[in-house]
């Protein structure tokens, strides 16, 4: 009889949501309930291959992981599944040495691509999708991880919005699939929120995620708009609301290099991974857009406060890999997260590892990746230091040149040098050595004006040529 009943349930399900008997069910509600209580957290593990040391990255974050573990596209023949092999040992390990006793929550991403022509076939996407949910699965609960709970199956498919009637139909079917216990959720785009049809997708599965961040190609090197627009996500939200159902909302850790012409019009962008480009031009320019962090501080706060109760969360895409450029570091996301902003502070020291050797060490204390370009100066020392006599030596990283400025060693960086020290990071930036029985005296400092850089979601760089990374704005 439970069975009779559950699979009449779907049915009915499935005629509303394709729309029979003519059935408009758009446009949204109005919202009248607010929220203002703590943020759900929750944060994409986006990785084919998985690095080293990026189980213990995504462990340190206490939310929710959200891990891609399958992809799907459409080929000639038929479907292409990508290989996708998360490292749920590792996972596990990790997780039990953060903090053990405590399971942490997974949801199972499957990512469809949307160049495909996946609708045309009532019920293959739901097959295909389902096929890789329950390979994923079972990958999972092969390694018997007690620290993993694996609640939820996600699709990942940036659907046309004139095909979302067909895709409630399909999303309705594979629910149907899925299993009691199993949640579903799908990811959004805000240009899906006025149209005919959204309304099927969002009662075809139990929460849908709102993207916010990456969708405006900027159209010339003076006119980028940024990842995130504060105003523009806020009015999102509520527009998103109005469909009484559960969301959450995906915000950025991720950087863009976007790449320019010599007149400065837009060529192209690069995310997430960096390749040799063959094909870049002599004066093209190149602009690094980062994620906010104070802005996006200030969101969370503001969400905290006040918000349309259907949102229940943040999700962050992604869990970055240790040492990787175009993203924060794991520490920025864990204080933006935390809704403050994240601090920044580099330092320099002065050390003597041995007689007659002297070294300046820039240390990054902070919790952001800081830039260290700026000039060093350094005074107290001996003539023969700072002119380099009577066998001194003296050294500094590629493309900086030296300089005694009246008192001062000053090492000034060149114009194409582009250092970055990460959270906890060291770099010697210069060290003088000098012979037996000639004195380097005690020098004073050192100092340097490192600049406010990380106050801007943009900076400039030599063009180093990457090439697009296959995985544009149509990623969470």
């Amino acid at each position: 009889m439970a069975a009779t009943l559950a699979r009449a349930g779907w049915f009915v399900a499935l005629v509303l949501a394709c729309g029979w008997a003519g059935a408009r069910i758009d446009p949204p509600w109005p919202v009248t309930s607010r929220a203002s209580q703590t943020l759900d957290s929750a944060a994409y593990v986006w990785h084919e291959r998985w690095p080293e040391d990026l189980a213990a990255q995504a462990a340190a974050f206490d939310g929710a992981l959200w891990i891609k573990a399958g992809e799907l596209r459409r080929a000639a023949h038929g479907w292409d599944a990508s290989p996708v092999a998360p490292d749920w040992e590792a996972l596990q390990n990790a997780i039990q040495s953060h903090r053990a006793g405590q399971p942490r929550q997974v949801v199972l991403v499957i990512r469809v691509d949307e160049r495909g022509g996946p609708l045309e076939t009532p019920g293959e996407l739901a097959e295909h999708v389902a096929q890789q949910w329950r390979l994923a699965r079972a990958s999972a609960e092969a390694v018997g991880a007690s620290s993993l709970d694996v609640v939820g199956l996600q699709v990942d498919f940036d659907c046309p919005s004139r095909r979302l009637k067909g895709y409630a139909c399909e999303l309705v079917r594979l629910r149907g699939s899925l299993g009691a216990g199993v949640r579903m959720s799908i990811t959004a785009l805000p240009a899906w929120l006025d149209r005919p049809g959204f309304a099927a997708v969002t009662r075809a599965c139990d929460a849908f995620v709102l993207q916010v961040h990456a969708l405006r190609p900027p159209t010339a090197i003076d006119a980028i708009p940024p990842l995130v627009d504060p105003e523009r996500a806020g009015r999102w939200v509520e527009r998103a609301a109005r469909y009484g159902r559960p969301f959450t909302v995906s915000l950025p850790t991720y950087s863009v290099r976007l790449r320019f012409d010599a007149q400065g019009s837009f060529v192209s962008r690069a995310r997430l991974q960096e390749r040799p480009d063959p094909s870049f031009q002599a004066g093209e320019r190149a602009v690094v857009l980062e994620p906010d962090a104070a802005s996006l501080a200030g969101l969370i706060l503001q969400w905290r406060d006040d918000r349309p109760s259907g949102m229940t969360g943040v999700a962050w895409f992604r869990i970055p890999e240790p040492g990787a450029e175009l993203a924060w570091p794991v520490e920025t996301l864990l204080a933006v997260a935390d809704g403050r902003e994240p601090v920044r502070q580099v330092e320099l020291e002065v050390r003597t590892p041995r007689a007659g050797l002297l070294e300046v060490v820039a240390v990054n204390r902070g919790e952001t990746r800081e830039p260290v370009g700026a000039s060093i100066s350094l005074n107290g020392l001996s003539p023969e230091a700072l002119h380099g006599r009577a066998g001194v030596f003296r050294d500094s990283p590629v493309g900086w040149d030296w300089r005694a400025v009246g008192d001062a060693l000053v090492l000034i960086p060149g114009e194409s040098v582009a250092l970055t020290l990460g959270p906890g990071g060291e770099r010697v930036m210069m060290w003088v050595s000098a012979p037996e029985g000639v004195g380097l005296a005690s020098p004073t400092g050192p100092s340097a004006d490192w600049g406010a850089s990380g106050s801007s979601s943009q900076r400039k760089e030599p063009w180093r040529g990457p090439t697009e990374s296959g995985i544009g704005s149509a990623s969470p």
